[in-house]
């Protein structure tokens, strides 16, 4: 399976005239008048910008072309068709049936109708709980994708005001975060949704067991604790072994990794919260992504496009970093969301065939909410010594009336991405500081710490306005990319053997924490065992 594709593609990229590559990105736009209208694309719901990127008009074709003639699209009609592209777990990868509708075409009739079933059961659920008035806060319990998913979705619609009860997350196995949570939640009106797939993991074990010990003490039966406990869950016979009752178990599949599950039963706080036709909403905003990824052509194609620049940045450029900005208050959970997204689906060092990759792959993911990130580190974005692509996420409408504040808030988002491009040579500094009134002298001096070398790519995607449906279209569309890129470079984006270890050997230490026999570890851990006895 080892992917010459990507063997080919660098080296064909590497051959490109290196002038092309190093011209600045305006200069692009001046040799290159339709540069706008190539790169610039409409997607459901999103405008995508790529033409702040610094990628040659001659590059982008070869690129393409490259694409067009490539595995990619066979290998994306086998995800859709249902079969084993998860390679190592020998697994199908079907997120995009989560949100399929009735009467599409999907890789198996039965498993359409089984998801259909689910979901109706599901949000039927989620309006009971509504309806009545014995819950007034939910508690969800889970970690990575089985939190941050529904997390995200909750911070991004939250200015459609729910109108569920209050929803509260945990996730690590902190107890102050547990402190926290139960300190604002009403143990007789609570409800927990322990979401695992597995239904082993260690974190939502030992969470899951605190809150029901708090609502024993508080005075609740056996009974009524079983009815305020639900599981969303692949592993079906371990929540009853727990005690879940069998009607409030919401089943996942083996097919639905963690970090793409968000539209699986995993999503059942936001139906809680908001409400089942919201729900709906963001399923039809994914569904509206995945058709466009399945039918686009590839150059005009978002999830392939995103794709196609990360790899030119990452591999030709040698830019190892990947910065997010959500230029939006609701979103500023997003860039941990796409870290998990697009490092536990691609932080891999073997291709497919479980070879040594001869590449990098996969950039460093982070980033923060704008205007606060211009705050802190885009000083480093600007005049620091790496360069790093910026992603920068607006949306057109707010859901607000300060229009003076929207204002505002869009023109830095433009202007922070325009800056990153256009920078400021040594003598322009030099000349604004004369025309402020500055001696030579100083100007001189001062030139060099004013000036921005500039030429820094960035993309800009804009949102006509954040909902269920275009959260749910901007979410599929980062999933699609994801799984894009890892085909380029020849890997399996939907396993994480790499979180396997840590866990292994957290299991020994903590046997040794509490004075019991285990392994030793190495001189440095044997040290710091010894610190905290």
């Amino acid at each position: 399976m080892r992917n010459p594709l990507f063997s080919k593609l660098l080296t064909d990229l590497r051959k490109i005239d290196i002038a092309a590559t190093s011209l600045r990105i305006e200069q692009l736009f001046e040799h290159e008048p339709d540069r706008i209208q190539r790169m610039s694309v409409r997607l459901p719901g999103i405008l995508l910008d790529i033409s702040k990127q610094r990628l040659s008009k001659k590059a982008h074709q070869v690129l393409l072309e490259m694409l067009s003639k490539s595995g990619l699209l066979s290998e994306r009609a086998r995800m859709f068709e249902g079969e084993v592209i998860n390679y190592t777990e020998q697994r199908p990868v079907l997120h995009v049936a989560l949100r399929a509708q009735e009467g599409d075409a999907v890789a198996m009739p039965q498993l359409l109708a089984e998801v259909l079933a689910q979901r109706r059961r599901m949000l039927a659920f989620a309006e009971e709980i509504r309806s009545s008035n014995n819950i007034s806060d939910v508690i969800h319990v889970g970690i990575g994708g089985s939190d941050l998913g529904p997390r995200v979705a909750l911070q991004a619609l939250s200015s459609g005001t729910p109108d569920g009860p209050r929803v509260h997350f945990l996730s690590s196995m902190d107890g102050h975060a547990l402190a926290n949570v139960l300190a604002i939640a009403n143990p007789k009106r609570t409800l927990l949704s322990i979401a695992s797939k597995s239904f082993s993991t260690l974190e939502t074990r030992i969470n899951a067991a605190s809150l029901r010990l708090w609502m024993q003490e508080a005075g609740l039966s056996e009974q009524e604790i079983k009815t305020r406990c639900v599981a969303l869950t692949a592993n079906t016979q371990a929540a009853l072994s727990e005690g879940i009752l069998p009607e409030f178990i919401f089943p996942l599949w083996e097919w639905v990794g963690g970090r793409y599950s968000l539209c699986s039963s995993i999503g059942l706080p936001i139906a809680l919260a908001f409400g089942s036709k919201v729900f709906e909403q963001m399923l039809a905003g994914a569904r509206a992504m995945d058709q466009h990824f399945l039918n686009a052509p590839v150059d005009l194609n978002g999830p392939i496009l995103l794709a196609m620049v990360d790899v030119w940045n990452l591999n030709v450029l040698d830019l190892r970093t990947h910065c997010i900005v959500p230029y939006h208050a609701n979103l500023a959970r997003l860039p941990a969301y796409l870290q998990q997204l697009e490092m536990e689906s691609n932080g891999k060092a073997r291709d497919v065939d479980g070879l040594p990759l001869p590449y990098q792959v996969a950039p460093l993911v982070w980033g923060e909410a704008g205007t606060d990130a211009q705050h802190s580190f885009f000083q480093w974005l600007h005049q620091g010594t790496q360069v790093c692509p910026v992603d920068f996420i607006a949306v057109k409408t707010a859901s607000h009336s300060y229009a003076e504040h929207h204002s505002q808030l869009i023109a830095n988002c433009l202007a922070q991405s325009a800056a990153l491009m256009k920078g400021k040579s040594l003598q322009q500094a030099h000349a604004e500081m004369m025309a402020a009134g500055m001696s030579a002298a100083q100007a001189d001096a001062l030139a060099g710490h004013r000036a921005f070398e500039g030429n820094r790519p960035s993309s800009v995607l804009l949102l006509d306005k954040l909902d269920a449906w275009h959260f749910g279209a901007l979410i599929a569309l980062y999933e699609h990319k994801t799984f894009v890129a890892s085909l380029l470079w020849g890997i399996n984006a939907f396993d994480q053997w790499g979180v396997e270890l840590g866990k292994n050997l957290a299991a020994d230490m903590y046997l040794r924490i509490r004075g019991q026999a285990a392994p030793k570890f190495d001189p440095s851990t044997e040290s710091l065992l010894q610190a905290l006895k």
